[in-house]
């Protein structure tokens, strides 16, 4: 359940933060009003980003899990 309500929050975050600055970018790009390389700085960054992200949540995923299973015995 907490697993559909995070994807929904990110996806309303990603959609309202990231890709209006992307369309932007790209179309200054194809109107010539800046460089290409600038778009793919941004696209790289962004790929990099989220593969970041994902190392670092399987690396808090396991010291996580012990705790709610203290957690759980605990209560």
């Amino acid at each position: 359940m907490s697993s559909g309500i995070i994807n929904g929050i990110a996806t309303i975050l990603l959609t309202l933060f990231a890709d209006p600055k992307a369309s932007v970018l790209a179309d200054r790009v194809v109107n010539k009003q800046s460089q290409y390389i600038y778009l793919k700085s941004y696209s790289l960054t962004m790929v990099s980003s989220k593969l970041v992200g994902t190392i670092a949540a399987q690396l808090i995923f396991i010291p996580a899990a012990y705790y709610v299973v203290w957690f759980a015995e605990w209560i």
